[in-house]
């Protein structure tokens, strides 16, 4: 999903408020797509959001997403692992994720 910094909101101030932003949206534009990422079971969905309350009594998020690496990503290992995916999504992002 191509990304303009600018669609970030404003308020967004920590790696893991930036994290679960683009998990949602994620989630929300990759609904209904499944990934097979094991021969013999059956396809996983290629993003997963929950909000659970855990044992010590807190809530949280808990995401999972499956992104596919380019085929050549080891080659060149100066190159960040962030360059190397491949798009999940090719829609744009909604524009209520890109407000505060």
């Amino acid at each position: 999903m191509q990304l303009i910094r600018e669609q970030i909101p404003s308020d967004i101030s920590t790696v893991e408020q930036l994290w679960v932003w683009a998990t949602l949206l994620l989630d929300e534009q990759a609904r209904g797509m499944t990934v097979k990422e094991d021969a013999g079971i059956i396809p996983t969905p290629a993003s997963q959001v929950q909000i659970v309350t855990v044992a010590d009594n807190t809530t949280r998020l808990i995401g999972r997403v499956s992104i596919e690496l380019q085929d050549d990503w080891a080659i060149n290992r100066a190159v960040k692992l962030w360059r190397r995916v491949n798009e999940l999504v090719t829609t744009s992002i909604p524009v209520n994720f890109t407000t505060n």
